[in-house]
């Protein structure tokens, strides 16, 4: 069985702004993006862990995610990756902000780490950790 090749750096850095950028994206998207529209960044297995809870079990569980988000928020706004983005062999660390507005147009601010584990050049498994000060939980 042939080894396989450890991530490319630039690339991994590469993919996680763009799959942050199309989230972005998505997220404004009434209904939330089409689940070819995944493809391009994750694997059809895809995995989402949100403080230490398996939320996501597949990308149709994702668009559905999306979509419930997008009815209780008004808008997302995703910065640009912050700090050094570490890769090593098929993992990718990285830290990001995203800024939320609800109907109601309270703001949430979360502050987000985050690990990708890449299958080839997708992400198969993303495990968050989510910081966000003040109450009601952003996912409640």
């Amino acid at each position: 069985m042939p080894r396989a090749v450890a991530l490319d750096r630039a690339q991994a850095i590469a993919t996680l702004e763009g799959f942050l950028k199309d989230f972005e994206r998505w997220f404004a998207q009434p209904g939330g993006p089409a689940p070819v529209e995944l493809q391009r960044w994750l694997t059809p297995g895809f995995h989402l862990w949100s403080n230490g809870e398996l939320i996501i079990h597949s990308t149709d569980e994702y668009v559905e995610r999306i979509a419930n988000l997008h009815r209780r928020y008004e808008s997302c706004q995703v910065e640009p990756i912050m700090g050094e983005t570490v890769v090593c062999n098929h993992t990718a660390v990285v830290q990001y902000r995203v800024h939320l507005t609800a109907k109601d147009r309270k703001t949430t601010d979360l502050h987000l780490m985050a690990i990708a584990h890449f299958e080839e050049d997708k992400i198969a498994q993303w495990t968050q950790v989510v910081h966000q000060k003040g109450l009601p939980h952003w996912d409640q």
